[in-house]
This record gives C-alpha cells, structure tokens and sequence, in this order.
C-alpha cells in the first residue's frame, strides 16, 4: 500500500523525494489516522503558487535587484524547485518585454538567470559598490539618519553582490 501511495505522489508532485512521502506516512500513522491516497495526496501538495511580488521593468518605479534577490532566497530556503523560481521571476517582467521573451526561450539555471537580471537592472558590481561606499561624504542637507541608512543599504547591496560574485558568477 505504501509504494502505491508514494508512486501516486510522485506522479502528483514530480518529486522523487520518497523519504518525505514516507515521513508524511508515518505522522499520519502515528496520529492513528487511517491513510489513504488521498490524504496524503493533500498534506504534501498544500503548496502556494510562487509569485514574485512586484513587477521587474528596469526602471526605478519597478522591483529592485535587492528586494528580487531576497525574494528568491526566500524562495530557495522554502524548498521551491529552481525552474519554478525562475518561472516566477519571468511572470514578474511585463508581457511583451525583451527580457521576457529571451529567458523564455533559453533554460538558464537559477546563478545565471540572477546574472542576465543584474545586469539587465543595471546593478553595479561588487567593486563599484564598495568604491562608491569607500568614497560616500554626507551632504550639507541630509540628516545624519538619512545618511546612515543609505550607506547600509549600499553595505548591503555589496554584500549581496560580493555573494553572488562568490557563487562563481563573474561581474564586469
């Protein structure tokens, strides 16, 4: 009865993750609850549909690279598969957009995708990043608050973008 179940949920699912099938088995078990095919067809396909929450349109009324990139950590640390991640990120860019159609088209893993939208959000790289924090002055007119928080946002785009430079991608 159990292989039965798990070979219904790997055709459900597409995943071949069979020791999770079974630890679902046998909560249900232990719970002294009868399992069916059904129920456990329910308790491992409850899954939201990923969706990237805003919209990617490259310029500065659109997603940022930064609030992209923790989207898709997000993603990644809640177990959603890489190709249905990209998929969400590909739903964000507008129909009809250049972007749009070229990552369509190709099957680019998930560093590589991150690549193509840094690049294509203009996102500098790690080293300007730094040179641009290494050289930041507070202006006469900016609050000491307002100036703190922008360099720790640029401290933590460099951080990010060092990151993914140490991921094998390589920045220009």
């Amino acid at each position: 009865m159990t292989t039965v179940i798990i070979k219904k949920l790997k055709a459900l699912e597409g995943d071949d993750s069979e020791e999770r099938h079974l630890q679902i088995i046998e909560k249900l078990t232990e719970q002294n609850q009868p399992v069916s095919q059904v129920q456990v067809g329910v308790v491992s396909g409850l899954r939201k549909e990923l969706r990237i929450e805003g919209v990617l349109d490259g310029k500065n009324t659109g997603l940022s690279f930064v609030s992209l990139m923790r989207q898709i950590e997000v993603a990644q640390k809640r177990g959603y598969p890489e190709r249905e991640i990209i998929d969400a990120v590909i739903a964000a860019i507008p129909t009809g957009h250049h972007l749009k159609r070229f990552l369509e088209v190709s099957n680019f893993d998930i560093e590589a995708t991150r690549e193509i939208l840094r690049r294509h959000l203009r996102q500098p790289s790690a080293t300007e990043l730094f040179a641009q924090l290494s050289q930041s002055v507070q202006p006469p007119d900016d609050s000491a608050s307002d100036f703190v928080l922008r360099l720790l946002d640029l401290r933590e785009r460099t951080k990010l973008s060092s990151a993914a430079k140490d991921n094998g991608l390589v920045s220009s």
